[in-house]
């Protein structure tokens, strides 16, 4: 039985696209025996679609709108359709291959968390402090 691994990447950032290369280095990487594989794109405007591999894999690749549409059910651990299909297949874990503000900066993490949603990477406090140059320097300063 392989796991199933959401690879969620894209988004608002200014680092779109260096996501979505990141993503597409991932993919091609993963053991595709080991792992059953869900390619989660947003979109610039944070809507979440399900992405086929084919039309992932195509050079002119862009997260627009037309894949299905996914939304994220609060404390429930799952994600649904929004084209009234139901849910989607069961998450085991999610991995953010997002980058900059909206992605990287613990609002995804927290998004995730409070989703109930396991995913892989830093935690939400972890992911904000890093990303915040000037209190990451502070909490080192302090921890010496």
């Amino acid at each position: 039985m392989s796991l199933s691994l959401a690879l969620l990447f894209g988004g608002k950032s200014a680092e779109h696209e260096i996501s979505v290369r990141s993503a597409k280095n991932i993919y091609a990487a993963a053991d595709k025996s080991r792992y059953e594989i869900h390619l989660i794109g947003a979109d610039r405007a944070g809507r979440w679609f399900h992405i086929a591999p084919a039309d992932f894999l195509d050079a002119s690749f862009t997260v627009v709108r037309g894949g299905r549409q996914l939304a994220v059910v609060p404390g429930e651990g799952r994600l649904i359709c929004l084209d009234g299909a139901g849910d989607f297949p069961p998450i085991d874990v999610v991995f953010p291959i997002t980058h900059g503000p909206n992605g990287e900066d613990g609002t995804l993490q927290g998004l995730l968390r409070q989703t109930g949603l396991p995913f892989v990477g830093p935690d939400v406090m972890a992911s904000a402090v890093a990303m915040d140059k000037e209190m990451c320097k502070r909490v080192l300063r302090g921890a010496g």
